[in-house]
């Protein structure tokens, strides 16, 4: 590389006296007749520096990946509603809405890897996530994906609060808070909220498959402790 820049340089020299001049960067020549009556000297060089840019660089490859099929423990729940359940797709706000891999640079930055991203943006995969473990639970009659034809006597919607990895001395790990909310669809009167948050801890060797490993254990939490929760409201309300 660095014999190309002083070939540049004998190049920009060579080109400001008017002489013909021969650049081979990749064994191709390229000829440019460089007089100060024809070319202004700027655009050789940025000619120069751009040929120099794509023979030296690469676009590094980009990575997609998602989080495994969650479903509950067996016998985790034995309670049965006999209602219909629809899930909408999460909403997001700001940078979580975004499909990148996400990690916290401290207490008030977040960035985003721009390489690795997740196969559908989050708020689809978590409510696709959740559509399967409710269905795999067993707790409700139905569980249908919505928008839908079909008539449903819930829905249950969320959204996503953090979810992102973090870093600190004792080592990675990945964060997800995340907001339900149950209502009646035919009045829309909410009948039960909640606040789920999960901590995972990455490794012990750091990787995107690590990562992506933890991210998939702490929304297995939270599916967790939301749907324990639900239990409990429904079977409460019911009683009364």
């Amino acid at each position: 590389m660095g014999s190309r820049y002083c070939l540049l340089k004998k190049v920009l020299k060579n080109g400001a006296s008017g002489k013909l001049v021969h650049f081979n960067p990749s064994y191709r020549y390229l000829s440019i007749m460089a007089r100060k009556s024809d070319f202004p000297l700027l655009s050789v060089v940025c000619f120069l520096s751009l040929v120099l840019t794509l023979a030296c660089g690469s676009i590094p490859e980009t990575h997609y990946y998602t989080i495994g099929r969650i479903v509950p423990e067996p016998g985790q729940f034995t309670r049965k509603i006999d209602l219909s359940v629809g899930v909408p797709q999460f909403e997001a706000d700001g940078i979580y809405a975004r499909d990148n891999l996400l990690y916290r640079l401290g207490n008030y930055e977040i960035a985003s890897d721009y390489y690795r991203r997740w196969g559908c943006p989050p708020q689809k995969m978590l409510a696709e996530s959740t559509v399967k473990y409710l269905h795999s639970s067993g707790i409700f009659a139905q569980v249908l994906r919505m928008p839908t034809m079909s008539r449903v006597d819930l829905v249950l919607e969320g959204r996503i609060l953090r979810f992102e990895e973090l870093s600190n001395a004792e080592g990675s790990t990945v964060r997800v808070d995340l907001e339900f909310s149950l209502r009646k669809e035919g009045n829309r009167s909410q009948i039960w909220w909640q606040e789920v948050s999960a901590s995972s801890p990455v490794g012990p060797v750091r990787s995107p498959e690590t990562i992506v490993q933890a991210v998939e254990n702490s929304v297995r939490s939270c599916l967790d402790q939301a749907t324990d929760s639900i239990v409990k409201a429904l079977s409460n309300l019911s009683a009364k």
